[in-house]
């Protein structure tokens, strides 16, 4: 099982924000940079995933709309994609004491 973690704090720009899930997920090079191409190929995973979807509420505060958009596409992918999980932090994850 993989366990990708998604920091919102790095997703100042649409262009960072790209960026960021790049690094993540290692998109590959004919990912297209938009919501709808970022829906295709996450859903192209038959592995296994967990993600970790820290500082939601930046992502919000710095793209608005389309941080909202994008948020969504991630619940999204966790109610209807059966290799996915998607945990959502409005801050940092704590860690276990």
């Amino acid at each position: 099982m993989k366990i990708m973690v998604i920091d919102g704090d790095f997703m100042v720009t649409k262009d960072l924000m790209y960026a960021h899930l790049n690094r993540v997920f290692s998109f590959p090079k004919y990912f297209g940079s938009n919501l709808d191409a970022l829906w295709d190929v996450l859903n192209e995973s038959s592995e296994p995933t967990v993600v970790e979807f820290t500082h939601v509420n930046a992502v919000i505060e710095h793209l608005g709309k389309y941080g909202e958009k994008l948020v969504s596409i991630f619940h999204q992918l966790d109610e209807e994609n059966e290799f996915y999980t998607v945990n959502f932090y409005p801050g940092e994850i704590k860690a276990n004491k």
